[in-house]
Formats: structure tokens, sequence, C-alpha cells
């Protein structure tokens, strides 16, 4: 008996295959191998289903009808999903408003400070397409997802999860996102000058600076400060050594601090303070410079004048002063720790002084010394009486207090060393000793003489 035909059906997406058969066994019998070559004859070469097929073999064998039988289905082809980015943090170019709402255009958000462990950046993989293919063999290309490349630089640590990267920082620094890399600097580099395009420095760490700093702008650190040019007119703060190739131009308004020592060319017109050392090549002039150990002006023909200069272990220059300037001083000898403790206790005896001489102006000395008064206003007074009476007490420790402090406060073995000339109205100080030269020297050496009680110049 001849087998009825079959019939099979391709959907218009060519993803799905039909089989149909009229009924009636098959002889000689159907097999899988049979139908398989039936089925490619017909166009279906691609996407068998293995059980569909062993049924219809079954149902072909025995007789059955079959109507629309799934016999093939294709691979559907899916869409990718591109790669995406999220920054954890902004750079911007913007200006700040400060407390009045007013723009700030030194402050602007082009260095980004981020903290040990912080996310950076998190990555959602890209999704890749799959391609389909048809019952009829054909394959259906769909373009790939787009991937965004990212590396993990200095500093950066990557971690990765089946559908993400992320990105967080091994240290406190600068973050830096370039060339599709991301790092972080613990040392902060600027290449150029301090100006608007990098707006002021607040950098918990080194500070590089390759020019100049500009005028008004303000550069802190909580490491070293080096700056291959000048500081002009400008704020430095180092909580570690300041190193300036060239100089301090501070223009009646430029401030270098640092919480160890200052190395730099010249200064001029500014304000500058070190916890420890202040070396300057060349000269001083117009200026304030407070430093708790020594200061040295290297050049032998280098100069101070029109300057106050406090170094706490002694000062060394070429010339101090001048013949046409009487503003020079020269102070040593005195430890800067004990001295802002000694200027704190005087403003506090003067203030209890001040409120002593208000109140005995107020009822007399006698009266508060003998509470001469009637006894209703007696009463009435009695707590300005009681406090004038804790007043001299407070005073009478403050005074031990102080003398306490000023024993400890001057180290007369500090000198001031001469090089070359040190002109007349020069006012030198070692301790709280206090002189001013009224002719011209060369080559000598400041001291304080414990014998005779006074400073030396030889």
């Amino acid at each position: 008996m001849a087998l009825n035909p079959i019939r099979v059906v391709i959907s218009d997406d060519e993803l799905k295959a039909f089989l149909s058969y009229d009924g009636g066994p098959s002889e000689p019998a159907m097999s899988e191998t049979r139908l398989r070559y039936l089925l490619r004859g017909q166009g279906v070469v691609s996407g068998l289903i293995e059980d569909a097929l062993a049924s219809a073999v079954s149902e072909i064998n025995t007789g059955n009808k079959m109507a629309d039988f799934l016999i093939a289905q294709g691979t559907s082809p899916q869409k990718g999903e591109n790669a995406a980015m999220d920054l954890c943090f902004e750079i911007s170019t913007k200006p700040k408003e400060d407390e009045k709402g007013k723009l700030d255009y030194r402050e602007i958000g082009v260095i980004i400070i981020v903290e040990k462990d912080q996310v950076l950046a998190i990555k959602k993989k890209a999704k890749q397409a799959v391609n389909g293919v048809t019952v009829t063999g054909k394959v259906l290309l769909m373009p790939d997802a787009e991937d965004i490349p990212l590396s993990a630089g200095l500093n950066v640590k990557k971690e990765e999860t089946d559908d993400r990267v992320i990105y967080s920082a091994k240290e406190r620094g600068a973050v830096k996102f370039e060339n599709n890399v991301l790092s972080v600097y613990p040392v902060l580099d600027i290449e150029n000058d301090v100006d608007f395009n990098c707006g002021n420095i607040n950098f918990p760490g080194n500070v590089k600076i390759g020019r100049d700093i500009l005028p008004d702008f303000s550069v802190k650190a909580e490491g070293k400060v080096s700056i291959w040019g000048s500081a002009v007119a400008c704020r430095v703060e180092a909580l570690m050594d300041v190193s300036i190739r060239a100089g301090i131009i501070g223009k009646s308004k430029g401030f270098v601090k640092s919480g160890a020592s200052i190395k730099v060319g010249f200064i001029e017109n500014a304000c500058v303070e070190a916890e420890t050392d202040v070396i300057v090549r060349s000269g001083i002039i117009g200026s304030t410079v407070h430093c708790n150990g020594f200061l040295r002006v290297e050049m032998r023909g280098g100069r101070i004048v029109e300057s106050r200069i406090q170094a706490g272990h002694g000062i060394v220059v070429g010339n101090a002063g001048s013949r046409f300037s009487s503003a020079t001083n020269l102070i040593t000898g005195i430890v800067g720790a004990k001295e802002v403790i000694w200027l704190g206790l005087k403003k506090e005896l003067e203030e209890k002084m001040n409120e002593v001489r208000n109140l005995e102006k107020r009822y007399g000395r006698n009266t508060l010394e003998n509470k001469s008064m009637p006894v209703g206003f007696m009463e009435r007074c009695q707590q300005d009486f009681e406090r004038w009476e804790t007043l001299k007490t407070e005073i009478m420790f403050l005074h031990e207090k102080i003398k306490e402090i000023e024993s400890e406060m001057y180290d007369y073995k500090a000198v001031i060393v001469i090089k070359e000339q040190l002109f007349p109205k020069v006012t030198l100080r070692i301790g709280k000793f206090e002189i001013t030269t009224s002719r011209e020297y060369h080559r000598v050496t400041i001291r304080y003489s414990p014998e005779d009680a006074r400073m030396i110049i030889a």
C-alpha cells in the first residue's frame, strides 16, 4: 500500500515547519531516517524537534491523521544590549556659588577627591546578540552589542559579577579618567599654572605644580607642596614641607604656611609661617616671616630688608637692613609654642584687668575692699563684689603662670649671624632683650651674654 502524501508547510518567517498526513498505514513502515529525508526534500533542514519526529513516525505507522503538526522550529534572533557606564563622580567646570550667591570662578570641580574604597564607576556588561536560524537553514544575523572600554589604572580595584563591573579606589587621592583608563593619584600633579583652568586646590596628599600659582588662587595640601615657578599673591598651606623653586611674590597679600619647613628662592611682600626652618636662596624684602626653627639666607650676598623675621633657634643672613630703611627686625630665641600660650595668657589677663577697672570705677576701690555700703544697696551689688574678689584671685594666678611660661619661653643660646653687612637702624632681639644698631657692622654674630645680662655684637 502506498504512503499517503506527507505535506509540509513552512511559516512565512521560516521559523516553523508543520507536517500534515491524510492517514492510513504506511507501507513500507515509516522510520525516522526516511521521514528526515522526506522533510529535507521539502526544504526543512534545521531545527527538527526530536520528540515530534518520533511521534510523527509512530502516528504515520498506525495510520492516524495529522494536521499542522509542529515538526521543526528555528531559533529566533535576539537583540543584544549595549554596555552602560555610570560614573559615581562628577567633573564640572561650572563655578560654585559663595554664601552670598555670587559665582566664584576659582572654585570649580575639575579636581575630584575620592576616599579609599569609594566606588568610582559601575559598568553594566554588554549582552551579546544571538543570531537566528530558520528551519530552511538560513542564518538571521543580528548586530553585535557595543562594549565600553574601561580599564582599571593606578590605585583602582576592579570587581566583576555576572552582569556588571565595579571600579573602586584603593587609596585616597585625585581621580582621573583619561583614554578609557580610570586612575587615582595620591600625588596631584598640575603640569601648568594654577589658574581658572583647574581652580583652587584642596588635596589630601602631595601637590606638584609645574609653573606658577596665579593671584588670588589657593593651594591647600595635607602633604607636601612643590612649586616649580612662583607663588604670586596667592595662599599656600601645607601640613608638610613647602618648596618653591622661584619665589613668593606676595604683593602685600600672599600667604604661605607649612607644618614643616619652607624652602624658597626669595620672599617679597608676603607673610610666611613655618613650623620648623625657612631656607631662602637670595633674600627677603618687605615681608613677615615666622618659624620655630632656623631662618637661613643661603647666598652670601643675600639680604633681609624692611622685614620682620622671627626664628626660634637662630638667623643667618648675608646683609641685614639698608642705608635707606629702618624697618628691619630680626628676632630669635623665642620658643613659638610657649609664645602662643604666653600671648593667650596675656590677653586673658588684660581682659580680667579691664573688668576689675570697670568695677572699681563703678564702686570705688575702697568701697570694694571695705564693703562700706548700706545693707540694702550691698545686697543688690553682692554679685559684683564677689566677682571682684574672684577676679583678684584669677589675676594673681595669671601673673604667676605668665612668669612660669616666660622662664620657659626664651632660648638665650640662639644667635644672629651676619655674614657681610649689618646696617644701622636694624632692631635685633634675642629672647626679651632688644637693641637697635646705630652704626654699620661687618661679619658679626649677635648673641646674649648672661654674664653681662645684655646682647653683644662681635
